[in-house]
């Protein structure tokens, strides 16, 4: 049975994008990591860190 062919006893025809769940990974990482960075910068500044762990942090 080839990509493209018809399975026998199927009522849809079936045939997954390859490239779709590559390019939501990829997105979904970034979109993780930036979330990610965002909550420590506001964990961090609501809980009063000392100016040094900030400026490693931040700058």
């Amino acid at each position: 049975m080839g990509m493209r062919d018809w399975s026998p006893g199927s009522v849809w025809y079936y045939a997954p994008n390859k490239a779709a769940p590559i390019v939501f990974i990829i997105l979904f990482s970034i979109s993780g990591a930036l979330h990610a960075w965002k909550r420590m910068q506001v964990f961090l500044l609501r809980t009063k860190t000392p100016p040094e762990i900030e400026f490693h942090v931040f700058g």
